[in-house]
């Protein structure tokens, strides 16, 4: 199952119901999921790919995309720190 940005234009509670939902059905299914709110989905995943200008690097937590080598590279805006 594919989901292009479940989590845009929802409130905290329906992020939280979505984030649910996709956590149940990767118990038995193969989800990928795209979107710029990268906490919500680094909490639900088990493998991650981030894409940015052409170039992919595994993720596999918060903390490696924040303090990994990606983001020394790569640097995000503060407004995007925020997802």
């Amino acid at each position: 199952m594919i989901f292009d940005e479940p989590f845009s234009m929802i409130d905290p509670i329906e992020q939280e119901l979505i984030s649910d939902l996709l956590q149940k059905l990767k118990e038995d299914k193969i989800v990928i999921i795209t979107d710029h709110y990268y906490r919500n989905v680094l909490s639900i995943t088990d493998q991650n790919l981030l894409i940015n200008e052409g170039m992919s690097q595994k993720i596999n937590s918060i903390e490696e995309l924040v303090e990994g080598e990606y983001l020394k590279r790569n640097p995000i805006s503060d407004s995007a720190k925020t997802y």
